[in-house]
């Protein structure tokens, strides 16, 4: 991101570690979300059927 970034601006001119956690942290919420759905869909079905069969 830094090579590919033009001389003079502010993503060139930034250190290493602050450009790894930009990039580590991008899209972090999209991905936190998507897991939060995916967990409360799971344990929502594995309480129904668990429910149904008792």
């Amino acid at each position: 991101m830094i090579m590919l970034a033009k001389a003079g601006t502010s993503v060139a001119s930034r250190n290493i570690p602050l450009v790894m956690l930009d990039v580590l942290f991008s899209g972090s919420i999209p991905r936190v979300m998507s897991i939060n759905l995916g967990g409360f869909i799971f344990l929502g079905a594995y309480e129904k059927v668990r429910l149904t069969l008792l």
